[in-house]
């Protein structure tokens, strides 16, 4: 799989579809007034040609759902605005709120995105790219907004990471997980509510689950350019909380994937480790299996950051990957049983942030 962080972000160029298929905008959201007139003013100036924005509204006690309604009468782009006033018992409130979301899309294909995210004007357009007759599911790249300080950092490496191990694992006809900041679906092929219901008990993980339960085989295809931004947290505690509430699904993956992931993490710790037993003839061959693999990964890293134009250094990027399984100790050891939260709480949005991806 490390040389797959190579394959999935290599330069290539792919044609655009002759017929531009109709694409709908799906936003979920909940008290999001802080965030979502941002994400509609870059919505409204999507060059795409033929699509039309859906939102849902769950159960809003801000302004959020006015701001909606009064931006679906402003723009020229075809708007609905869908208002939910309870949840079914039974349900996560936003697994219920994407379900119904689904539900009322009239088009072959969705794009999902939050509230809390802004999107670049070609953004639909990198997905049409990619949206052949054997694609199901395309992976989009989520980015965050990040401050300095060795928080920044952190964050920077751990979205860009993530980006490049789930592309990755796609590559290699293994798919776990996918943004739901930015991902396409492909409705014919894909029963969305039914595996959606399957998970409805689990607070987060949508975008997670959808990719795992899905019953036959398909094709999920990474489109590492159809990216959204959001804004990062800005405390550590804040950054762990949502790492936790994303974590919540994991309880839920599939046990090969957790097997696959499991592995992935441990198997540098467990070259680190065989050093103390291993005799001295052996020592060399495991400090080189150790330093090979090292290096490729930080090769994939280095490629992928160089791919999404983003302005990590090689070298800080070698040094977080060590730092890397210390932090994710920690937020594992944060978050030993399944999280309850369902809709993260809202800070306001902080200006003149560097980019990272997810």
């Amino acid at each position: 799989m490390l040389l797959r962080y190579w394959a999935t972000f290599r330069p290539r160029a792919t044609p655009l579809a002759v017929q531009l298929p109709p694409i709908t905008v799906l936003v979920c959201f909940h008290n999001e007034a802080l965030v979502l007139p941002d994400l509609l003013c870059t919505l409204a100036q999507l060059d795409y040609p033929d699509f039309q924005v859906l939102l849902v509204d769950d159960r809003s006690s801000d302004e959020g759902g006015q701001q909606a309604q009064e931006w679906a009468q402003s723009v020229p782009v075809p708007v609905q605005v869908l208002a939910i006033s309870e949840t079914p018992p039974g349900w996560s409130p936003r697994k219920w709120a994407l379900a119904e979301g689904l539900k009322a899309v009239t088009t072959h294909w969705v794009v999902l995105t939050d509230a809390d995210c802004r999107v670049p004007a070609n953004w639909l357009t990198h997905f049409a790219e990619a949206m052949d007759p054997q694609a199901d599911i395309l992976l989009g790249s989520g980015a965050y907004q990040v401050g300095g300080g060795l928080l920044g950092q952190a964050i920077a490496y751990d979205t860009l990471h993530t980006a490049t191990l789930y592309m990755a694992a796609a590559h290699c006809h293994m798919p776990y997980m996918g943004v739901g900041r930015s991902m396409a679906i492909d409705l014919r092929k894909v029963d969305a509510q039914s595996l959606l219901a399957r998970c409805r008990h689990i607070a987060s993980g949508s975008d997670d689950l959808l990719v795992q339960y899905h019953p036959h085989p398909m094709r999920v295809i990474p489109c590492p350019l159809a990216q959204s931004v959001s804004i990062a947290p800005v405390t550590w505690r804040e950054w762990i909380a949502r790492k936790s509430r994303h974590m919540g699904a994991a309880f839920a993956y599939k046990p090969r994937y957790k097997w696959l992931l499991a592995g992935y993490e441990l198997a540098p710790l467990a070259l680190a480790g065989s050093l103390l037993v291993v005799s001295s003839p052996l020592l060399w061959a495991v400090c080189l299996a150790w330093l090979v693999a090292f290096l490729l990964k930080c090769r994939g890293l280095i490629l992928a950051n160089k791919y999404l134009k983003m302005s990590n250094a090689p070298l800080r990027l070698c040094l977080l990957d060590i730092f890397q399984y210390f932090y994710t100790a920690v937020y594992s050891l944060c978050n030993l049983s399944p999280s309850g939260a369902s809709w993260q709480k809202r800070t306001p949005p902080i200006a003149k942030q560097k980019t990272a991806p997810s």
